[in-house]
């Protein structure tokens, strides 16, 4: 029995290599050429979101049994996931690793939810109109719901060629409907090369983290019973100082730590 589980278990990790490497581009166990796996925050990032999102009272009766957070990671897959729940791109799958399904096919009850889409416009304008969506049935029901958004922020100061142009527009359409959305109550920015994220594709990567060549917008996304027992304004400056700590890059430090392995090993 022990050897058909064992058996099994390596078929799954075979299937989810192969269906992932395409879904990068098809020659992800070679090199990144065709795509890119995608990252995830550092695990600080969650302990600072969790931290802080804790220390909110649930005072109201319907919230009474909802006093321990509930998390969500809402894009990730068995490679990149944190979180003990999270929402995956095949679900078909992914539920042997952990999954809880798509993040698009997620109906939210009174959770807390990072969203860290893949950065391509049609799924970025989805998961703004989802969200958008929960959240007014979350106000509908008086319930309290927050995503905390990770996107590249917005640009068009930069010159670009013609397809670009196109793709920057189409990202912009996801990422003004969220900063200027009414259940929007902090926007944080992040400058390039001054934070990082989680390698995706660690298990072929020499290293763990990845500099970030992209400005990085953390949108917090609430209904208005979330905010109104959410934290105040002193509380969400040392949320945002937090977070710029724990987003900050490690890249370059873990070179370093690798230097320094390799040299003491000669």
């Amino acid at each position: 029995m022990t050897v058909l589980v064992e058996r099994s278990f390596h078929v799954l990790v075979l299937a989810l290599l192969l269906r992932y490497s395409a879904l990068s581009g098809g020659q992800l166990l070679e090199d990144l050429r065709g795509g890119g796996m995608q990252g995830a925050i550092h695990s600080s990032v969650f302990d600072v979101l969790q931290s802080h999102f804790s220390k909110i009272p649930h005072n109201d009766k319907k919230s009474s049994s909802s006093t321990k957070q509930f998390w969500l990671e809402g894009f990730a897959s068995p490679f990149n996931a944190t979180l003990p729940r999270f929402a995956s791109a095949f679900p078909d799958l992914d539920w042997h690793f952990g999954s809880v399904g798509r993040f698009l096919d997620c109906s939210f009850d009174e959770e807390y939810c990072e969203a860290n889409p893949p950065f391509t416009p049609g799924i970025m304008l989805a998961m703004a109109d989802h969200t958008t969506n929960v959240l007014q049935r979350a106000d509908n029901d008086n319930t309290r719901l927050t995503f905390v958004v990770v996107v590249p922020s917005a640009d068009n100061k930069k010159n670009t060629n013609k397809d670009e142009a196109v793709v920057k527009h189409e990202a912009q359409k996801s990422f003004r409907s969220m900063v200027s959305s009414v259940y929007c109550t902090k926007h944080i920015q992040l400058k390039a090369r001054e934070h990082g994220y989680v390698e995706g594709a660690q298990h072929l990567r020499p290293t763990q983290y990845k500099q970030s060549s992209y400005d990085t917008s953390i949108i917090i996304l609430q209904s208005p019973k979330a905010k109104k027992y959410g934290l105040d304004k002193t509380n969400m400056k040392q949320l945002e100082k937090d977070i710029r700590i724990a987003f900050a890059s490690r890249h370059e430090n873990e070179i370093m730590e690798r230097k320094k392995m390799a040299a003491s090993a000669m």
